[in-house]
């Protein structure tokens, strides 16, 4: 892009004074103005950024050209820290080091950085990404830095499609290994939309999610996923386990392209259709064994063939329908098989969910 994306650092009395760990901070500079230019390689036009054929043609990657810097002493020098994300947010982001060729005035990343903070981010899948980047400006002189234009001040931010190193893993089921099944792969989310997975967990205390079923793999392949700083989102190899204060069946959502995730306490389950006229708020209600993964109701069908559907919470955000051996959230109407009191047992325990 030949337009300046990012202007200038405050003016000295503005400079928030961010030091390197362990090392002294400089007092604020008498420098003004810096700006940089995205090169072509992250412009809106841009396809999707290589890193395997940067890497085999032994080339770093530009990233921003150093377009100005105004009353900049002459010990001084300016670097840039290229910061990614999956999430417009920033959310979850890592730092990638950049290089500048002072000759030219470009700033580089190296292919393998890169590579290391996308699988930092999106795990090892080998598909291509949307990658949110922007840049952290710093004025340095030796072992110290100024943050330039404040902690809240970054340039350049922009959007760029990123193809990873090939031969990663992609994840077919998303599992919940933890305190309420014995740490066992037993629980299992299946996939609901590209790199998203969802379905029902009893839950109790600690658990993690995986996309393995063994810890070896799942942490091999990058996807063995545990808490960290920001609730709802997923930290590649953390060893802190996720936490419910209510044990329960929960619906469990994962979103694999943000590394994000969300729990729903499924409070109530109810059978809900012709025979209570399709009334959501007074279904038959199910009572749960221990595990709250097998419900159970007994109810009163009209007819042979009369039509209803498993209502949760007492609403239709999340309800189950389809087959009778392969109940999906997205599944139709289900029928009974004559009229007359029946005993219904919904099995959660197992996927794919069945009742009986």
């Amino acid at each position: 892009m030949s337009v300046v994306l990012g202007l200038g650092f405050a003016a000295c009395d503005n400079l928030d004074e961010t030091p390197i760990p362990t090392n002294p901070q400089l007092p604020p500079m008498s420098a003004n103005n810096v700006a940089v230019a995205l090169t072509p390689e992250l412009s809106a036009d841009a396809q999707a950024i290589d890193l395997l054929a940067y890497s085999e043609g032994k080339k770093s990657i530009p990233v921003l050209n150093l377009e100005m810097t105004e009353n900049l002493p002459g010990d001084y020098t300016v670097e840039m820290v290229m910061e990614i994300s999956n999430t417009e947010e920033f959310g979850t982001l890592k730092a990638v080091e950049t290089n500048l060729d002072k000759e030219t005035g470009v700033y580089s990343v190296e292919p393998q950085a890169w590579q290391d903070a996308h699988f930092e981010l999106f795990g090892q899948s080998p598909k291509t990404r949307v990658t949110y980047v922007r840049f952290v400006g710093y004025a340095v002189n030796g072992t110290s830095s100024v943050n330039l234009g404040g902690p809240d001040f970054y340039y350049a931010e922009t959007t760029v499609n990123v193809t990873p190193y090939p031969g990663g893993v992609d994840v077919e089921n998303v599992y919940v290994p933890g305190d309420a099944n014995g740490w066992s792969f037993s629980t299992i989310l299946p996939p609901t939309g590209d790199d998203q997975f969802g379905g029902f967990a009893h839950l109790k205390g600690s658990f993690k999610f995986t996309g393995m079923p063994s810890w070896d793999e799942a942490s091999a392949a990058g996807c063995n996923w545990g808490a960290g700083v920001q609730p709802g989102m997923l930290y590649n190899g953390s060893n802190d386990n996720f936490s419910v204060d209510v044990e329960g069946l929960y619906k469990a959502d994962i979103n694999l392209i943000k590394l994000s995730y969300t729990l729903t306490l499924i409070e109530t389950i109810g059978i809900v259709g012709e025979h209570n006229g399709w009334n959501e708020k007074a279904p038959v209600v199910m009572t749960p064994d221990e595990t709250f993964s097998v419900w159970t109701a007994e109810v009163d069908f009209p007819k042979a063939g009369a039509e209803w559907k498993f209502c949760m919470n007492n609403g239709w955000d999340i309800c189950l329908g389809g087959e009778q051996f392969n109940l999906t959230t997205s599944g139709g109407n289900l029928k009974s098989e004559a009229a007359g009191k029946t005993t219904i047992t919904l099995d959660l325990s197992a996927y794919p969910y069945s009742f009986y």
